[in-house]
């Protein structure tokens, strides 16, 4: 687990964005699996307590969530993509409510100390 946040943390872009699959020659940029990671980095921390680790981690989580604070739009949605970033989102019906990502970004609150 460790590997793979700290892989996917080294693959973050200029944009803010971390790359979609790391290390590779050919690199491709899926919005939303940046967002996976940053969720990823609060799982770590929520079953292992590795705060150290995680906060580590905080200054690209921030530049993966400015990127995205700065594609909303005036309808409050993520718009304006550059090209180059793949707008792909995956779901299955049975994925719980939003009170799931609620409770991540709490988690997220109590690793930066807020």
């Amino acid at each position: 687990m460790r590997q793979t946040l700290s892989n996917f943390a080294a693959s973050v872009t200029f944009e803010g964005l971390t790359q979609s699959r790391f290390p590779s020659h050919v690199p491709q940029l899926i919005a939303g699996f940046s967002l996976y990671w940053v969720l990823q980095v609060c799982d770590h921390h929520l079953y292992f307590g590795d705060t150290p680790f995680t906060r580590s981690f905080l200054p690209r989580i921030d530049g993966v969530l400015d990127f995205f604070s700065a594609h909303i739009d005036d309808n409050g949605l993520v718009s304006g993509l550059p090209d180059d970033v793949w707008q792909y989102v995956d779901w299955v019906t049975t994925w719980g409510k939003s009170h799931f990502l609620k409770s991540r970004l709490s988690h997220l609150e109590k690793i930066q100390g807020v």
